[in-house]
């Protein structure tokens, strides 16, 4: 039975170097030949074995008409491109576009593939002049040439002038068009033309120029990066008029891609590999094209030795929706091997991944593994290589974030808390673990060791004193006062940042690093004032102390959704005070 079969070139379906969605129904030459249709109106598809991408839009009128149907399917001016037959009406509304056609996925049977136009894709037609801007476009229909159905009829009855359909629907390949190309209609009319190219293939354009200078038509995100980025504007429009909405820019990062840059130019910056065998959730490690670049242009064969180019040590790459990290790469089988606990990082999910898909090296995060395990309190990190990390620094290690303050070799190093109040040894566990409310844990060797960005270093931990420390100081000298009590006021951040604590010291010789329930002369308040008269002190004493610190929730930072911005944040202290009374004292005499 005739179905209108939906057109498989839908929205979302990539163009402009993305690779298309098969959504063809698959099919064997054994299968077709033992269902074959009876009706020349009947649909088939070419006979052809393995995955088919065969778009049909429309039905035909004409099937009940058999030699109308045999004269227009044979001769092709009708109904072309896989489109149905039909009347069109005169109308004062209709536009009649152009068909145009673009370099196909295939070019002289190399195995350079480039994505597919989709149905109501919103696209761009780019011109070879980098002064020109380009049209934003969107696809009506885009088409391959290839077989077409062809039917035919004879005659019977007493005077021969019945038609009747002579057997079922033959193939025929489609003349008068060029092959290796994909014919293209858009919805409307572009702003302009946009010429096409004139040289005599892709090949030189890739190996030796830049694709960005070849007219063409691209869909983002295509890969394409800009020709040049001279200036970035924030807080304003780009050409510096027009009047801007009111906007909280939270933050601004800028990276840069460097690996490809030497192997086939600046057009090669941020390609691709290519995984070359299917592997799922639990892998531990995967097998890409090791001579294949994909680009925005197309896939490039015989870039061997790209791999050569990737960190060695580690690194993070990104396949689909999963960010992963290897810890071993084989430049000549393009093997990666994934380190443990490498898979689904940075909040993303394990997922399984087919051959053909992109594989992405994030050049913008600097990694490694560590080379043994850690403990809880550890305070030095080990890690196979550490050259790029900087001297200082944020670490995110599974969904613990830690901070170092000095680098040695490859072992990242923290200060480390005293064995007991006021010794000062450095013998306890490291100060800077378990960073923004996250929770210092054991992670084994190999683990990936991340170097994180942040805004604002989270550097106090309660009971501890050390030079590295982050609060604010205040002290205060009056000889025989008493203290009444003290008071401050905070802006609290609007997003919920972290809350100001202040830790107050009435005995100048008592450790800082005393835990305030040992001691009557150590406080720890969070409240700034209390019925007027503030936290209450009545101590008499000759100097008082406050260290002033920020103290992050545990859900300062969501690892796992990223949905948490507290981390990001801080509060502003906006005054501090403290009543006291003191006796006047006589500062100096002179007896004459």
């Amino acid at each position: 039975d005739e179905e209108e079969e939906e057109d498989p070139n839908t929205p979302g379906d990539q163009g402009g170097g993305g690779q298309p969605v098969d959504r063809t129904v698959l099919r064997s030459r054994a299968a077709l030949s033992s269902t074959a249709p009876q009706s020349s109106s009947d649909r088939i598809e070419p006979p052809v074995a393995g995955p088919l991408w065969y778009p049909h839009m429309g039905t035909a009128e004409d099937g009940g008409l058999l030699v109308t149907e045999a004269t227009r399917t044979q001769f092709q001016f009708r109904g072309v491109f896989g489109t149905g037959s039909h009347p069109h009406l005169v109308q004062d509304d209709v536009t009649i576009l152009p068909v145009f056609r673009v370099l196909d996925e295939e070019y002289a049977n190399t195995a350079r593939r480039v994505g597919r136009p989709g149905r109501f894709d919103r696209i761009t037609l780019s011109f070879d002049d980098p002064a020109l801007p380009g049209f934003p476009v969107e696809v009506h229909r885009a088409y391959r040439p290839g077989d077409y159905t062809y039917s035919a009829w004879t005659s019977q009855g007493p005077d021969f002038n019945t038609p009747i359909p002579n057997g079922s629907p033959q193939f025929l390949a489609e003349q008068g068009v060029h092959d290796f190309t994909t014919y293209v209609a858009l919805t409307a009319v572009p702003g302009g033309a946009v010429a096409g190219g004139t040289g005599s293939g892709p090949s030189p354009v890739i190996l030796t120029g830049d694709t960005r200078e070849v007219a063409r038509m691209v869909k983002f995100p295509s890969g394409e990066l800009p020709r040049e980025a001279a200036n970035v504007a924030l807080g304003g429009s780009f050409q510096g008029s027009g009047n801007v909405p009111a906007a909280l820019l939270d933050e601004a990062a800028f990276g840069r891609t460097e690996v490809l840059s030497t192997r086939l130019g600046q057009h090669s910056l941020g390609a691709a590999l290519l995984v070359e065998t299917d592997f799922g959730p639990g892998a531990t490690g995967f097998q890409a094209h090791a001579d294949t670049l994909r680009i925005p242009f197309g896939d490039v064969p015989g870039a061997g030795g790209v791999m050569l180019r990737y960190p060695q040590d580690a690194g993070l790459l990104r396949i689909g929706d999963e960010i992963l990290c290897y810890d071993s790469v084989d430049a000549g089988s393009g093997t990666f091997g994934l380190a443990p606990g490498g898979r689904a990082l940075m909040g993303s999910e394990e997922q399984p991944h087919q051959v053909g898909e992109s594989v992405f090296l994030l050049e913008g995060w600097r990694v490694s593994i560590l080379v043994g395990a850690l403990g809880a309190d550890a305070y030095s990190i080990s890690v196979a290589d550490a050259s790029d990390f900087p001297q200082e620094g944020t670490l995110r290690i599974g969904d613990e974030l830690l901070h170092y303050t000095w680098r040695e070799g490859n072992t990242l190093i923290m200060p480390r808390a005293s064995s007991e109040p006021g010794a000062m040894d450095g013998e306890a566990g490291g100060i800077f673990r378990g960073r923004f409310g996250t929770i210092a844990a054991a992670h084994p060797a190999g683990t990936p060791v991340i170097v994180f960005p942040c805004r604002y270093w989270d550097g106090w931990n309660p009971a501890t004193d050390a030079p590295e420390l982050h609060y604010f100081g205040l002290s205060l000298d009056r000889p025989n006062a008493y203290w009444g009590g003290a008071f401050w006021d905070v802006e609290e951040d609007p997003a919920g940042g972290p809350r100001v604590g202040v830790l107050q010291r009435t005995d100048p010789d008592l450790p800082w690093d005393t835990h305030p329930e040992d001691s009557d002369d150590m406080e720890l308040h969070y409240d700034g004032v209390q019925g007027g008269e503030g936290n209450a002190i009545s101590r008499q004493a000759d100097r008082i102390d406050w260290r002033i610190f920020f103290e992050h929730a545990p859900d300062s930072f969501d690892p796992v959704l990223g949905l948490s911005h507290s981390w990001k944040r801080t509060a502003r202290l906006r005054f501090f005070g403290v009543n006291y009374v003191s006796p006047g004292l006589t500062l100096r005499r002179v007896d004459r």
